[in-house]
């Protein structure tokens, strides 16, 4: 048999590093025409940009409505960490958030979506090369979904995952189901703990993105108790993501059963 030399690269590794290529230039691609894509005026980013704007100089966030100047009701905005995130990096920046958000962080925030679906894609299948094919096509299902209508799938991808809600689907989704999985195959409990960790941030991010992490989380993980019935360990690695997921909210429910008061309110 022939030796192979140490330190060379394994059969397989040289094609792996070329799907780098597309995939990169894909992203790219998508990357280009998020920066390029002018939302429509009545496009629900303005809202949210209307926050972020009112956040570098209002004294209490939040406390009115931007456009018309009412005092805010119950909502969302109020307890929503991804406008403090936009308007602290247009502090820091110095930039505008309008063209913070539409020229710079949708942009990026497509790029390292990809990459998140990347990085589940190379737990799940355990291979560079299956990972960044799957990461190709996906790029390219958004690609050829492209259209001006903003409710198709690559319309919602590039034009508005700066939106709370999206970046909890294409970003966080993608993450916190890779730490799930790997926390299912027995990789140590800081696993549990990082999953724990932005399923907090997640929430802060969009109330939401809670819902969707814990109807996939839940069912990935009804899956994997029914393939082990008699195991106690599968059992208690799921109670384990329940109890993640539903400790979460245990700190507002907390606070409303023994006060009496809303959770937002004191936020």
């Amino acid at each position: 048999p022939e030796r192979r030399q140490v330190g060379a690269a394994p059969a397989g590794a040289l094609s792996s590093g070329w799907l780098w290529v597309p995939f990169l230039l894909l992203s790219g691609a998508l990357a280009l025409v998020s920066r390029l894509r002018v939302p429509h005026p009545y496009n629900d980013i303005w809202v949210y940009l209307a926050y972020a704007r009112e956040f570098l100089s209002a004294e209490n966030l939040a406390l009115y409505e931007p456009y018309f100047g009412r005092m805010t009701e119950l909502s969302r905005a109020q307890i929503n960490g991804w406008l403090l995130v936009q308007a602290s990096l247009s502090r820091i920046s110095g930039i505008d958030p309008v063209e913070l958000v539409l020229d710079y962080l949708a942009p990026t925030l497509v790029v390292f979506a990809l990459l998140a679906f990347y990085a589940l894609a190379r737990t799940i299948l355990r291979s560079e090369a299956a990972a960044l094919l799957a990461g190709c096509l996906c790029a390219l299902f958004f690609l050829i979904h492209l259209s001006p209508s903003i409710s198709s799938f690559g319309g919602e991808f590039v034009g508005r995952i700066a939106e709370d809600k999206f970046v909890a689907r294409f970003l966080f989704l993608p993450v916190l189901l890779a730490l799930a999985f790997v926390y299912l195959e027995g990789r140590g409990l800081r696993y549990l703990a990082a999953f724990a960790l932005l399923c907090c941030s997640v929430m802060a991010v969009h109330p939401a993105g809670l819902a969707i992490v814990g109807l996939s989380v839940g069912g990935f993980g009804l899956v994997h108790v029914a393939l082990n019935l008699r195991d106690r360990a599968a059992w208690a690695k799921v109670a384990g993501l329940a109890a993640a997921l539903l400790g979460v909210l245990s700190i507002p429910a907390l606070y409303v059963l023994a006060t009496g008061n809303s959770f937002t309110a004191f936020l």
